[in-house]
């Protein structure tokens, strides 16, 4: 255990640079030498890194990082840990095949740990995750629209800009899957001039909103016969 926790430390240590690139392995070496707390930070860190090319190397770091919450300091670190492990295996679930059980489960861990830290941005942004593995689950894509809807009334509600952002894209993403493509239309047009590039990646799904906007109203718009504008907007997400 000490030699394996000196191995760890010693890569660790070797700087700054790259950092990114040894998160796997890091996370690996952590585990094998019992520094749950250390392991957890950098599956997180690796599970963030591989997402960019490998999903389902993502899913597995953040199945890590929640399996080792029951050995963490019960402190806001920890909660923090369960809110994001949470919430992208819920993100996640719709292309991995997350069960029912499982994302009810995963809802009301993260929930519970978002309250414990009092992150209501968090909280809206576990129910639409949680709305959207259910569709892909059970095909149920009236809950999620009910969901996405609800979440938007409670993202305005709140005042905070940045869970408005991310609860209107979830809310256009819900519109397209239901075929309403005319709201879903005029929705993204409006929320494309009130969030001009404005929240980024900010704690949820790893997405721009207005990216991810972008491309759904181009879909919309080609699925209504508006061919040309839905390429000129599909451009836009080529940045």
């Amino acid at each position: 255990g000490t030699a394996r926790r000196r191995g760890a430390d010693l890569i660790e240590r070797r700087g700054p640079d790259h950092r990114d690139e040894r998160a796997p392995l890091l996370a690996h070496r952590w585990d094998e030498a019992g520094g749950a707390l250390q392991a957890a930070r950098w599956h997180r860190r690796a599970a963030d890194w591989v997402a960019r090319t490998d999903l389902g190397a993502a899913n597995r770091h953040w199945s890590r990082v929640r399996a080792l919450l029951p050995v963490l300091p019960k402190d806001s670190e920890a909660s923090a840990f369960a809110v994001s492990a949470c919430h992208q295996l819920l993100s996640l679930g719709w292309r991995f095949g997350v069960g029912s059980v499982e994302s009810d489960e995963l809802l009301e861990q993260g929930r519970t740990h978002a309250r414990d830290i009092n992150d209501q941005r968090a909280e809206l942004a576990l129910s639409t995750a949680h709305a959207r593995a259910r569709l892909g689950a059970d095909g149920d894509s009236a809950a999620y629209l009910k969901a996405a809807t609800e979440c938007d009334r409670a993202a305005h509600e709140s005042g905070d800009l940045i869970a408005q952002a991310n609860a209107w894209w979830q809310l256009v993403d819900a519109l397209t899957w239901v075929a309403r493509f005319p709201e879903a239309i005029q929705l993204a047009n409006e929320g494309l001039a009130r969030y001009p590039r404005l929240a980024t990646s900010d704690g949820w799904a790893g997405l721009a909103p207005d990216l991810v906007s972008s491309f759904w109203l181009g879909g919309n718009l080609t699925w209504t016969g508006q061919i040309k504008a839905g390429f000129k907007e599909w451009e836009r997400t080529r940045r």
